[in-house]
């Protein structure tokens, strides 16, 4: 990207690091970010020559791009807007630069997030047109877990909505009790809870293992690396 080229606001803010172009779309539809001490409009042009924030405070091009797989433990938040947050999942790095999560895993939930500051990168990652797929291991009891993993296959709506469908097998299932496998494509919030919810099922456990073809391994808790050049080219590439 050349940098003294104009362009528009959202791609900028994304070359900045701070979110992906959607995201920054709606932070410049809701006033809050400002060019040359005016607020922004969506699709605007600017350079590196302009002063541009965001919430009041200088954003500026990254020259350097980090890709992070980061095992989140219970207990963080992935919204860095979330100000009631104990616990958020950039607190768990040491690194020099600013990053953000792609996506979201609930505060109860277990497993993989992605954080980067390559705003092209994140909305390869985040869009459900590019289909990049998401696995978790769900620990499930209730009276319906014999069938638990049929019925979410079979699911194509949910409280109204329609949802792209979910490959779903059973990894165990006892008399009340199931540890289940799910493959998203689309991930809408909370979508396994309220899945599992919608079959009087109650979550235990909620782990994301796999995001497309980067697995957790043996990484736990807490636990965090760059991802491979290999990793990052195989999660840009189309499906």
């Amino acid at each position: 990207m050349a940098l003294e080229e104009k362009m528009r606001i959202q791609k900028y803010l994304s070359a900045c690091g701070e979110t992906s172009r959607r995201a920054a779309e709606k932070a410049v539809a809701d006033g809050r970010v400002t060019v040359n001490g005016e607020v922004a409009s969506v699709g605007c042009l600017v350079s590196r020559d302009d002063l541009v924030e965001l919430d009041g405070r200088r954003v500026t091009p990254t020259e350097t791009h980090r890709y992070i797989l980061l095992f989140k433990p219970k207990g963080y938040v992935t919204t860095l807007s979330d100000r009631h947050a104990e616990h958020i999942v950039t607190e768990l790095l040491d690194i020099p630069e600013r990053v953000y999560p792609v996506g979201r895993l609930d505060r109860d939930s277990e497993g993989l997030i992605i954080l980067t500051n390559d705003g092209e990168f994140a909305e390869k990652l985040a869009h459900p047109r590019y289909g990049k797929t998401k696995t978790y291991i769900v620990y499930c009891t209730g009276a319906g877990c014999d069938r638990a993993a049929e019925d979410i296959a079979a699911m194509r709506v949910l409280d109204g909505e329609t949802i792209f469908p979910v490959k779903a097998k059973a990894i165990r299932k006892e008399a009340g009790s199931a540890v289940l496998e799910l493959v998203l494509t689309e991930g809408k919030n909370r979508q396994i809870r309220r899945m599992c919810a919608s079959l009087r099922l109650h979550v235990t456990r909620l782990v994301r293992t796999k995001i497309g073809p980067v697995s957790a391994g043996r990484m736990k808790g807490g636990d965090w690396r760059e991802l491979t050049g290999k990793e990052v080219e195989m999660l840009y590439a189309d499906n």
